[in-house]
């Protein structure tokens, strides 16, 4: 089993837990999880179904493709180089 695979078996049963308890704080606490998570998988799970509790993917960051990075280097040995201290 992948982790991908076990995280998509442990989320439905932390929601179905909090239902069988009727209570999601002591549901998250048996799974060791915060009460944010649970309610981000809640969510996750009625808008979008059981496929809503896969692992998102990382996208990854905003300006950090490599030409982002060289660009961004270049500019800043630019302004040092023209750097000057009165």
């Amino acid at each position: 089993m992948t982790l991908e695979d076990s995280v998509h078996v442990f989320r439905p049963r932390v929601l179905q837990r909090a239902e069988e308890l009727g209570n999601v704080s002591a549901a998250c606490r048996e799974a060791g999880i915060p009460r944010t998570l649970f309610y981000r998988w809640k969510k996750r799970f009625t808008l979008y179904g059981i496929d809503g509790l896969h692992p998102r993917r990382a996208a990854a960051r905003p300006g950090m493709s490599s030409a982002g990075l060289d660009q961004g280097t270049q500019g800043y040995r630019h302004g040092v180089k023209h750097l000057s201290f009165r």
